[in-house]
């Protein structure tokens, strides 16, 4: 799938200016829609509903740890031999956990006890940096910053322009004279990967609410706290050897970004929910394909790792189904042998 920048976008400086990890209006960037949705397009075995939220997983009649498709909440029902669910780190374990409250599964499947814990989020500071000149760079999002000392964090560089920028500021600041003080501002984040607490999760997974309830604290990863207040303090420092003064504002839960963790992946059913394939221990025909299978969120945004996740799960549901239709079709061959 490829990801990267048009060549052309340094010739419009409006979006090289702004330009973060949003699509692009101008088609100047690599993403799912032009890269990977439009290949799909004229494709008749491929169909993409919108606005179709999935409220619930289909079990087989007779066995409800096997999976074959997903109830949607207009009250349409879509069937298959196999489901992937993608539905983000805070959402798919609330699908899961239904299901298995549903059903009654807890005492059957001891991945039961896993599901929607260890819910990572990267620990993130916002900082403003102001010096006495405008600040004309482009593309600046393309550039990540880390050191030996901090090993579990870095800086990207915001790629806002001064307009999204000044909105980092108080509101109590006139906006004319914040618009001119982020013209000469650059703006960072730095995230601290904040390690794994089986306690931090999506609560309230059974219920109709709309939007999940997250118990999750920073007072449970001591360690990432203070690796994360060190790497800021360092990081002003060095810019300010630099002639610009920072100004920093913690990111909490009402902005946060880059969950996952709460349906872990690994070998042991008892601490965690899928297997290296993608697989949900102890259930067949679902699969779990986002970021909520990372034991590890890693220091930087884990998009990439979710791609590459994804694609390497469809090679082996692909190369499964080769298999078992080659099977099928040498079946007859056997039967006519005896």
């Amino acid at each position: 799938m490829p990801l990267g920048l048009s060549a052309a976008i340094v010739g419009d400086r409006h979006e090289a200016m702004h330009f973060d990890g949003f699509a692009s209006v101008r088609n100047f960037k690599g993403e799912a829609e032009s890269s990977f949705l439009s290949r799909l397009a004229a494709n008749a075995r491929f169909t993409l509903l919108s606005n179709a939220e999935a409220s619930g997983l289909i079990a087989h009649a007779h066995a409800p740890t096997t999976i074959i498709g997903v109830h949607l909440a207009d009250g349409r029902e879509l069937h298959a031999p196999r489901v992937l669910l993608a539905a983000g780190a805070l959402h798919s374990p609330r699908l899961l956990e239904r299901h298995v409250q549903a059903h009654s599964l807890t005492p059957e499947l001891p991945a039961a006890g896993a599901i929607g814990r260890n819910l990572k989020l990267h620990l993130l500071t916002a900082m403003v940096a102001v010096g006495p000149r405008r600040v004309d760079d482009l593309i600046r999002k393309t550039t990540l910053i880390t050191h030996a000392r901090f090993s579990h964090s870095s800086v990207q560089p915001l790629g806002f322009d001064a307009e999204l920028i000044a909105s980092l500021f108080p509101r109590w600041l006139p906006r004319v004279i914040a618009r001119q003080i982020a013209a000469r501002s650059y703006g960072f984040f730095l995230q601290t990967e904040d390690g794994s607490d089986a306690r931090n999760q999506v609560r309230n997974a059974l219920t109709s609410e709309s939007r999940p309830v997250l118990d999750y604290t920073e007072q449970r990863l001591s360690a990432a706290r203070r690796e994360h207040r060190k790497f800021t303090h360092a990081f002003q420092r060095r810019l300010a050897s630099a002639g610009l003064m920072a100004f920093t504002r913690r990111i909490d839960l009402n902005g946060t970004a880059h969950a996952c963790g709460s349906l872990v992946c690994g070998s042991n059913p008892k601490d965690s929910v899928v297997d290296a394939q993608g697989r949900v221990h102890g259930m067949r025909g679902l699969y779990v394909v986002d970021g909520s299978v990372l034991p590890r969120s890693s220091r930087v945004n884990p998009s990439l790792t979710i791609y590459a996740w994804a694609l390497r799960c469809a090679a082996l549901i692909a190369r499964e189904n080769l298999e078992q239709r080659a099977t099928a079709r040498r079946r007859p061959e056997v039967l006519r042998a005896l």
